[in-house]
């Protein structure tokens, strides 16, 4: 008699799989004007650097403390890396990013955490 073919295991979820966050758009811009002060004195970023000394993104040491960063899912030892694909590699960058899709529907980041990669996708309604 023939034996019924037994059904694969189910795959774990991937980790680097995307990760989709639905903001407001008034709440987000709130925040940052009402907290901006606070993040500019508070949040000291630094550029991360990989075992060779090559810049890999921008981090904060109490980035998890931070509202904002909070509601983006953003937890402390994360790396940022990207927006929209395109390489943080100084901190005058992020001030270009930030300025440049301010006005987006969406946009998506690219983070280290925990020595692995991760995108998070946000759509802004």
């Amino acid at each position: 008699t023939a034996k019924a073919p037994s059904a694969a295991p189910a795959a774990p979820p991937d980790p680097a799989a995307p990760e989709r966050i639905s903001l407001k758009r008034d709440e987000i811009v709130q925040d940052l004007y009402q907290n901006y002060a606070d993040l500019v004195t508070n949040l000291k970023p630094e550029m991360a650097r990989d075992d060779k000394g090559n810049i890999i993104g921008v981090t904060a040491p109490n980035i998890g403390q931070v509202p904002l960063a909070q509601k983006l899912g953003i937890k402390e030892k994360d790396v940022l890396q990207t927006v929209n694909n395109e390489q943080i590699d100084s901190e005058q960058k992020i001030l270009e990013l930030v300025q440049k899709y301010q006005t987006a529907n969406s946009f998506r980041i690219g983070i280290m955490r925990d020595g692995k990669p991760k995108v998070i996708t946000y759509r802004l309604d």
